[in-house]
């Protein structure tokens, strides 16, 4: 790709992303609780998966399987992503666990992957198959997850 491309896709998936980020941010942000607000989550992206705001589905899974083996500079923009959603996910597992909401002995590092890779996994079947049949296996599975980790 010439630099003028790759300046374009990088715009376009910066503006994808932060779109999804924002629109994300305003549905968690009906939540009092950490639980209530990772609940949030799963029912974000359950509602996204057949409907997503950006057309195409989820920008930054579309974007990671382009990238994985060749560009270099989107790699580190898209590993920049999924590391920060990472990390809002774990922000929210320590915040509950700080103010007694979860027990302590999880670990929120680990849990924040596996909701995260379970999510996008889904994603990826969901939109391939036409169904949300793994989507709510997933946001299932996390919820209970959550109920075993509260207090």
């Amino acid at each position: 790709y010439g630099a003028g491309v790759i300046s374009i896709r990088k715009e376009a998936f910066g503006f994808a992303i932060q779109k999804v980020k924002r629109l994300l941010l305003e549905h968690v942000s009906g939540g009092v609780t950490c639980k209530e607000k990772l609940l949030l989550v799963l029912d974000f992206f359950s509602s996204y998966v057949l409907t997503p705001p950006i057309s195409g589905g989820c920008p930054l899974l579309n974007t990671a399987v382009e990238v994985d083996d060749n560009d270099t500079g989107m790699r580190r923009l898209v590993t920049a992503e999924l590391n920060g959603t990472v990390s809002f996910i774990e922000s929210l597992l320590n915040k509950g666990i700080a103010t007694s909401e979860f027990k302590s002995d999880i670990d929120a590092k680990a849990l924040a992957y596996i909701f995260f890779c379970s999510i996008e996994g889904a994603i990826m079947f969901s939109r391939v198959e036409r169904s949300s049949i793994s989507m709510k296996a997933v946001t299932a599975h996390c919820t209970d997850i959550l109920n075993q980790i509260s207090k």
